[in-house]
């Protein structure tokens, strides 16, 4: 897993060493099943997100409490950022794996 998060890196354009391991030093792996949600429409949330592996979709709930997906992510993509996707910290849409995924998870704040 270590190769492919460099990998990712590199894609990035990532290559100081010090921000490399900064970056790792920083984030969390994390593993998902199928049909977890990841974080929630309306609720809290403070992490920027990475995927790794696996394939996720964002949705919102219509009113007639019907799931509208709005967008897929691909492995290797970054999520949308924090502060594109809350409003007054709030999450703007929900977070749904399709299949079992790999994610990195950081802090906002680092």
């Amino acid at each position: 897993m270590a190769e492919i998060l460099d990998n990712i890196l590199n894609d990035f354009g990532i290559t100081s060493t010090f921000s490399r391991q900064l970056f790792k030093d920083k984030a969390s792996l994390k593993e998902y099943s199928k049909s977890k949600e990841i974080f929630a429409e309306g609720k809290k949330n403070e992490l920027e997100y990475l995927l790794i592996s696996g394939v996720l979709h964002r949705y919102n709930i219509s009113d007639k409490g019907e799931i509208v997906t709005t967008g897929f992510y691909m492995p290797k993509s970054v999520i949308t950022p924090h502060f594109a996707r809350t409003n007054k910290g709030k999450n703007i849409f929900s977070l749904q794996t399709l299949t079992d995924t790999v994610i990195v998870e950081i802090p906002v704040n680092e």
